[in-house]
């Protein structure tokens, strides 16, 4: 994928089959993406293409940026929220510390925007 695509990607199920598998650790088998044995999904024995919708929950959201910066110890994370005219806008910054790539993503979703600059800084976009 590359970067327009990346910032162009709205919340939805190919957002969170991407975020499935770049954070949480779902992999493809055959035609279906699976979870890892410890994730509830698999635990439960539920359906193999049965998949959290990732890209709209805060919750989510912030767990793969944790996970994210844990295995980045060189970068910051800088969140601001702006009231505008038409709502609110959200800007998540990933920022290198050591010389490293800056990612900056704005989105009026919270959860969206920070996906979207983990998938960027996580793909080297």
């Amino acid at each position: 994928m590359t970067r327009d695509e990346i910032l162009k990607m709205p919340a939805g199920r190919e957002m969170d089959a991407l975020i499935a598998k770049m954070f949480f650790g779902w992999h493809k088998d055959g035609d279906f993406l699976v979870p890892p044995p410890e994730h509830p999904a698999s635990v439960n024995n539920w359906a193999p293409n049965w998949l959290p919708n990732y890209s709209t929950n805060i919750a989510a959201a912030f767990e793969a940026l944790y996970k994210w910066l844990d295995d980045n110890k060189t970068y910051a994370v800088h969140i601001e929220t702006v009231n505008v005219e038409s709502g609110r806008l959200h800007d998540v910054i990933l920022w290198g510390l050591d010389e490293d790539e800056t990612f900056d993503v704005r989105d009026k979703d919270l959860a969206v925007a920070i996906y979207r600059a983990a998938l960027l800084a996580t793909m080297n976009l």
